[in-house]
């Protein structure tokens, strides 16, 4: 899924109440990370060796759009990039055009790079110091992302639920992987989860006021 079709200003369009408080939002991104099995080779196991997840991994850049479906899905790169490093190199920074708004959370340390290019980055503030506490506004507008950042994480869980991603994928299916997470974006994209939550919410809606 090598581009994004629907425009920051196509969404403004017809957005979600949530996603109504940012102006110009295209699109929110997270990584997915799917355990692979250990090789053999020293520097494969290096570099596909996840801090975060304590294992071996390949890492996937995963965004989705302001109706919630799966709009970016990026080549699968070792386990062992850092968030900004997989966006720099997995071609959003191309496609993104000048004005949009991008969220993403608060590793993906990108403000020059967006900035550079005319895309605002919104995610939630730095946390503070041991010593020191979230304000009162930084407390709501970490609240306030979250709420919406929700959306790419249920989206990466649906597509880690297909089976054979919800478990360790075997040394022969590595390069495979990402095939197999752009079918499960795909799959996802067509399901009644994605194409029918804003239709059935109205319908509930005008049940309420009837």
């Amino acid at each position: 899924m090598p581009y994004m079709a629907v425009s920051a200003k196509q969404q403004n369009r017809n957005k979600p109440q949530c996603f109504a408080p940012y102006k110009n939002l295209r699109i929110i991104i997270d990584c997915a990370e799917f355990q692979l099995e250990r090789s053999s080779n020293l520097q494969q196991q290096s570099n596909t060796f996840s801090d975060y997840k304590h294992c071996n991994t390949g890492k996937v850049l995963i965004g989705i759009s302001c109706y919630r479906g799966v709009s970016f899905v990026s080549s699968c790169f070792e386990g062992r990039i850092s968030d900004k490093e997989i966006v720099l190199k997995s071609g959003l920074m191309d496609i993104l055009e000048k004005g949009d708004t991008v969220m993403a959370d608060r590793g993906f340390r990108l403000e020059e790079e967006m900035k550079n290019i005319g895309v605002t980055l919104i995610k939630p503030p730095d946390k503070p110091r041991k010593s020191a506490h979230l304000t009162a506004r930084q407390e709501i507008q970490t609240k306030s992302i979250a709420s919406v950042r929700i959306y790419v994480e249920h989206v990466i869980g649906k597509i880690k639920d297909w089976l054979i991603l919800a478990h360790r994928v075997e040394l022969m299916n590595n390069v495979y992987l990402e095939d197999f997470v752009l079918i499960a974006a795909f799959l996802y994209n067509f399901t009644r989860i994605y194409i029918g939550q804003e239709k059935d919410k109205k319908k509930e809606q005008s049940k309420k006021k009837d």
